[in-house]
């Protein structure tokens, strides 16, 4: 055979796609077993928080802005996790809708729930970054 004859093309390609099958093979049948090594741990059945998690304080941060329409249904959900020790802080990023009465009216009296007001980001700042910031900076949680 040399160069530019249809028999050693047919050999490069069949060469090629036999390669090519091999490892797509390798990748399919090694995935279950790889997959494993990585897989997150879940809580035991019938419990969201592992045992002593009473202790640990989860913080749950809310950026929001010109969400009225949306916050209450966000906080009531926050609000209603079955972790034990849960708090959530919405920072209002400065809205001009009722953000912060819709978010202040679904938390009612819940003590876990903490609303901050927005101010102008810092030189430099983002919007959204700069709520994330400030939220990080009022949690308290483990």
């Amino acid at each position: 055979m040399s160069w530019g004859q249809p028999e050693l093309s047919a050999v490069f390609i069949g060469g090629y796609l036999g390669l090519l099958t091999l490892l797509w093979a390798a990748l399919i049948a090694g995935t279950g077993k790889w997959g494993r090594r990585w897989a997150l741990s879940r809580p035991p059945l019938g419990s969201m928080a592992p045992e002593g998690a009473e202790e640990l304080l989860l913080s749950v941060c809310i950026p929001a802005r010109n969400e009225a329409a949306n916050i209450a249904r966000c906080v009531a959900a926050a609000l209603q996790t079955r972790w034990p020790n849960i708090e959530v802080i919405v920072v209002d990023d400065r809205s001009t809708d009722a953000t912060v009465d819709a978010a202040r009216s679904a938390g009612g009296d819940d003590g876990r729930l903490h609303v901050v007001t927005g101010v102008e980001p810092p030189p430099g700042w983002a919007g959204k970054p700069w709520a994330c910031a400030r939220a990080a900076g009022e949690a308290r949680g483990d």
